[in-house]
């Protein structure tokens, strides 16, 4: 029974109990005096003690925070006034916030005292924590390391440099340009902007370099002409006006030697803030376009099609020559699968592509070492609409870290998301996005600069369970996130809201708000870098089975990114890492890239076609549906069809065939995993994700986390009746029996041995679960 007092990753989030202030802080000094005698007897014992310390450390800060929002409950007000979940009733909220941060430092103490009196007792055995020192961690081949070992590096957007939180809530070094230091058309700098920069030089902090594309000085909206048409946000000029080049180059000209070498650029130089150029009459940061765009545009189209009678023929046009062609933007939605928007939605992506050409070029100049990422926001490849001009796998192959800000989210306030149907969080949408950037870059780091997995746009919730909290980042991590600064924190150590930061009223619901969440952030990370080793052999497993990704059918159907997600999802918990394929990756003539699946992908280009053909020459496996391959990016009927070559080509028909031929051929392949997870709810569908990896002792360390709204019961068993499987906990240094229930949101990380049975004449070692082996 005392195991079942605690289990590490917060199964079940304690009823807090609301309470006085003078009881809770009587209460409150009680539980950290008990928990601080019971870190001495721990540390007599040589046992760490570290993540009691971080809990603590936790409690006190909080405790500061309330006192402050109790005497200012007059500001808090304001925030919740203007907050779209909370604003109905502000008062009461503002009030009620000290006593729920009291309350929640009360269980979180309660939790902690449980947890290391069975770790004294000798019931859990854990790893020792890993704090992250952000003086010490250094980015080499694509991973964060610390000390020679795997870690993971958790912040916060808007969290102060202060010496009381950035222990144990992160630390991260930032350096900030903007064209606005430039301050005049001779391009002159401003000497305050290159004083700060300098002023950090000596800092040893890892961090990245902001580059603005919003502050823009008013000399160049007063002297270049059209600069802002064409703008979006978070890009406050036009991209394509020739003048932002040299704007740009000054920028850089002036910044980029001073940066050389600084800490602060060694997760890159973030290109540029959530970009989106959406284009669609009637849509989110969508407007009208440039001459000059309209300019480039003449120009790619004559060199896509060469002869003006071949874009008429397509376009069902009648210029008289590529200068004289005409298109309105933003464009017309009912244009949607036509050969005009498609040539408009390519090239959209193109200039975009070629601006960051530019960017990522300039620094190149000043520093070849330099590293450089982009705040791509997955959602933008997620979801159908490809009019927003990204490039996804064009943009990533440009950079040295994989960069983004990734959001899940377990509610919504004013829609029902669809994974709520068979899910407790939204798993996919990060997921399914960091397999595919993981696959177009292999070995870079993923670096969320901006995460929103505790808050976006619907989802702000001034109470989040702290399970989900736990589940969204472990399951992250075993995807390949290696580092995040999470949106938002918004106030000081001493409590005080900050004067600066664009975070309105999503500050009083931020981490620093909710005690219980801001630890399972830390503990959680503190976790993933005591287990980096293992976290880092699941990160790298590799991608038995690979969906094929067709730009050109992502902009020619409408519909085309949930057949992508339908297939993933179908494929997904059935224990192999999953990964994608394009046109250029099946290019790179790597010696197996898997198993490729090909669902509802009508619209491919000659050369994605001939692609796929070659890969098929080679030896390779695809499975492909009746729809795919038919028709060329225009619509045109393909005259030859996939042929099998050296290699297979399966036909499926529906999901449910294409996962039973799959598993069939994984089989006999050797693909899958040698112990299987059996999954059993009351829903019948599989919820339970789980990834697994072979240590170099043999032994398989296993993640499993269950995204099911339902307990799921879960049963591991060797699929060779010749080995007998054992599994032991290793968050809590725990022999785990073989069936066990998961609650919604819970993970279980595991490491299984197999060890033959008195019947079995096969060795373990001759396990293998690399495909390309």
């Amino acid at each position: 029974m005392k195991q079942l007092i605690l289990r590490v990753k917060y199964l079940l989030v304690t009823s807090l109990l609301v309470c006085s202030s003078f009881a809770c802080a009587q209460s409150i000094e009680e539980k950290i005096t008990t928990l601080k005698a019971l870190i001495s007897e721990a540390e007599n014992q040589k046992i760490d003690a570290e993540r009691e310390k971080m809990t603590i450390r936790t409690a006190e800060q909080f405790l500061i925070w309330a006192d402050w929002d109790e005497v200012n409950q007059s500001t808090n007000e304001a925030f919740y006034a203007v907050h779209p979940v909370y604003k109905s009733d502000p008062a009461a909220h503002a009030a009620a916030l000290p006593v729920f941060e009291r309350d929640s430092v009360n269980t979180l103490l309660s939790q902690s005292i449980d947890e290391l009196t069975l770790v004294i007792a000798g019931d859990i055995v854990r790893k020792p924590a890993v704090v992250a020192d952000f003086g010490k961690v250094e980015l080499s081949d694509g991973q964060l390391w610390q000390d020679g070992k795997p870690v993971f590096i958790a912040s916060y957007t808007w969290k102060t440099d202060e010496e009381a939180t950035n222990q144990y809530f992160g630390n991260l070094s930032s350096q900030y340009i903007a064209p606005n230091h430039i301050t005049n058309e001779q391009l002159d700098v401003n000497q305050w902007a290159i004083a700060d920069v300098k002023a950090k030089k000596d800092d040893k902090r890892i961090g990245q370099v902001f580059v603005s594309h919003s502050a823009i000085p008013n000399w160049a909206h007063e002297n270049y002409v059209d600069f802002t048409v064409g703008e979006r946000l978070f890009s406050k000029f036009d991209i394509d006006n020739p003048d932002a080049r040299l704007l740009y180059s000054a920028m850089f000209d002036a910044f980029v030697p001073e940066l050389k070498g600084q800490r602060s650029t060694e997760l890159g130089y973030m290109l540029f803030n959530e970009p989106s150029f959406f284009t669609e009459e009637g849509k989110w940061n969508s407007g009208p376009v440039s001459n000059s765009t309209m300019a480039k545009f003449r120009v790619w189209l004559a060199d896509k099609h060469g002869e003006i009678a071949s874009l008429n023929n397509l376009w069902d046009t009648s210029f008289n020559d590529f200068d004289s062609v005409e298109l309105a933007i933003p464009i017309a939605s009912n244009l949607k699968g036509t050969a005009i928007w498609f040539d408009w939605a390519r090239f959209n992506q193109s200039r975009v592509v070629d601006w960051f050409v530019f960017l990522n070029d300039e620094i190149d100049k000043h520093d070849s070492e330099a590293k450089t990422h982009i705040k791509l926001m997955p959602w933008l490849w997620n979801e159908n609409a490809r009019d927003h001009g990204m490039d996804f796998e064009a943009l990533l192959e440009l950079g040295d870290i994989i960069g983004f800000d990734a959001e899940s989210s377990y509610t919504h306030a004013w829609k029902t998301p669809e994974y709520l149907t068979d899910y407790s969080f939204d798993w996919q949408s990060p997921m399914m996005s960091f397999d595919f950037f993981s696959s177009v870059q292999l070995g870079q780091l993923l670096w969320d600069s901006e995460n929103h997995f505790l808050m976006n746009g619907g989802f702000q919730l001034k109470d989040i369970n702290p399970n989900y909290v736990s589940a969204v980042y472990w399951l992250a991590a075993t995807h390949g996130l290696s580092g995040t600064s999470t949106w938002v924190w918004g106030r000081d150590a001493d409590g005080s809201t900050l004067k600066r930061g664009g975070y309105g009223s999503s500050h009083i619901v931020a981490a620093s708000q909710q005690p219980l969440v801001l630890h399972a952030v830390t503990r959680t990370f503190m976790d993933l870098s005591a287990h980096g080793e293992d976290i880092v052999l699941l990160q790298n497993q590799p991608k038995p089975i690979r969906i094929f990704y067709s730009e050109s059918s992502a902009i020619a159907q409408q519909d085309y990114m949930t057949s992508i997600r339908d297939s993933y999802k179908h494929l997904y918990f059935d224990g192999m890492a999953l990964g994608f394929v394009t046109q250029n990756i099946l290019n790179k003539k790597a010696d197996d890239w898997g198993i490729v699946v090909i669902s509802q992908t009508e619209y491919v280009t000659d050369a994605e076609f001939a692609a796929i053909q070659a890969y098929v020459d080679r030896g390779g496996v695809v499975f492909k549906d009746a729809k795919s391959l038919q028709y060329n990016e225009y619509g045109m009927a393909r005259a030859v069809e996939l042929t099998a070559g050296k290699g297979l080509v399966v036909e499926y028909t529906d999901e449910t065939d294409l996962h039973n031929q799959l598993m069939d051929k994984a089989k006999e392949d050797n693909l899958l995993p040698k112990f299987n997870v059996e999954q059993l709810n009351h829903t019948g569908t599989k919820t339970v994700a789980w990834r697994s990896a072979k240590r170099e002792d043999g032994s398989v360390v296993t993640s499993l986390v269950n995204a099911g709204k339902e307990l799921s019961t879960v049963t591991l068993s060797s699929r060779d009746e010749g080995f007998e499987l054992v599994a032991d906990n290793l968050l809590l240094g725990q022999t785990s029996n073989l069936t066990f229930v998961l609650a919604p949101m819970e993970t279980r990380f595991l490491a299984l041995t197999f060890t033959a049975s008195e019947t079995s004449e096969v060795p373990w070692h001759t396990f293998n679960s690399d495909p390309t082996t």
